[in-house]
């Protein structure tokens, strides 16, 4: 017999780093992380609106208010997937909706709310005075390329996957998974199921490991139960190993 922090320091040592494997995005719930995964890309890519309303030039709203609005001229509309081609140039404005591409020329954005709104096709008028900046997300504002969004050894989650397919990862470098063989002892276990005669009980250990194992991101290669004979333990830990 042997104390327990001397087995726990013999299987310490018997432990050595997984090898790496590839697996779809779709199947990479519940893995381990081989590696840091970085972003491809800032976030967000480009600069873009952060409400619904209009892209402008700052200079050309100088002294617009409710009483002496500015109006300015509509020369096209961004919104999100189809950015506006238009280059912005004085007294012009360009419809712009949230999550939209800044449109060349301009520098701010004023919501729709600080404006006679989108009635009008034509032109628009400008209620108040707009500063550079106002209500653009600037690009890489919250993660920069190459920036590690995920470390290595992280366990995958669903959270994980969103984050991986958000910058388009189809799949992913994991640890492979190890190889747990598991055992029962006991001349008295008996598989759930079975019919119990005197003296035995039903083996339950096991079926709880195994589900243990599953859980931590392992799988059993191999699972027994051994009677009181320690040829047949012999041999299956051979087997084992």
């Amino acid at each position: 017999m042997i104390r327990v922090q001397e087995a726990k320091t013999i299987i310490k040592n018997q432990i050595f780093p997984s090898e790496m494997e590839n697996v779809p995005l779709g199947k990479a719930e519940n893995r381990v992380l081989a590696q840091d995964v970085t972003a491809t890309f800032p976030m967000p890519r480009f600069d873009n609106s952060a409400m619904d309303g209009f892209a402008v030039r700052a200079v050309d709203t100088q002294g617009a208010n409710q009483s002496h609005p500015v109006s300015l001229k509509i020369v096209g509309i961004s919104s999100a997937g189809t950015p506006s081609d238009v280059t912005l140039g004085s007294g012009e404005c360009i419809q712009c909706m949230t999550g939209a591409k800044i449109p060349v020329g301009a520098d701010t954005v004023v919501m729709v709310e600080d404006t006679s709104g989108f009635s009008e096709p034509d032109a628009v008028k400008i209620f108040l005075e707009a500063h550079p900046g106002k209500h653009i997300r600037k690009k890489g504002e919250e993660i920069r390329e190459r920036d590690v969004l995920i470390s290595k050894g992280t366990r995958i989650t669903p959270s994980e996957i969103g984050i991986l397919a958000s910058f388009g990862y189809g799949d992913i470098s994991v640890a492979k998974k190890p190889h747990i063989a598991i055992f029962g002892t006991g001349d008295e276990l008996v598989e759930p199921g079975n019919e119990l005669e005197p003296g035995e009980i039903y083996n339950s250990n096991l079926f709880v490991f195994a589900e243990l194992v599953e859980k931590a991101g392992g799988e059993v290669t191999m699972r027994n139960v051994i009677k009181d004979d320690k040829d047949a333990l012999r041999s299956f830990l051979s087997k084992a190993l």
